[in-house]
C-alpha cells in the first residue's frame, strides 16, 4: 500500500507547480521601439557588415543540388514569351 502523504505537503507541491507553469506561460515579449529608436536602428543596421555563415560540405552540396534542379526546371518549363 502506498504511504499517506500530508495533505499540506500535497498542497505546497501543487502551489510550486502551479507558480512554475505560471512563470514559464508569463508572455516574454521585447519592449516596442519608439519611431526615432527604429529610425536609428535601422541606420544602425544599414551600416552593419554581416558575415556570410560558414556551410558545412553537406549543406554546400545540397545548396548546389538545388540551385542546379532549379535551372533544369527553368529552362525546361520557360513560358513561350520569354524563349530566345
Amino acid at each position: 500500500m502506498a504511504p499517506q502523504v500530508p495533505t499540506q505537503a500535497r498542497d505546497d507541491f501543487l502551489q510550486f507547480l502551479h507558480n512554475r507553469e505560471a512563470k514559464l506561460r508569463e508572455k516574454t515579449t521585447p519592449d516596442i521601439l519608439s519611431n526615432a529608436q527604429h529610425k536609428a536602428l535601422r541606420k544602425k543596421l544599414g551600416a552593419t557588415n554581416f558575415i556570410p555563415p560558414v556551410w558545412s560540405p553537406t549543406t554546400q552540396k545540397g545548396v548546389v543540388d538545388l540551385a542546379e534542379k532549379w535551372v533544369r526546371y527553368a529552362i525546361t518549363n520557360r513560358p513561350r514569351m520569354f524563349q530566345y
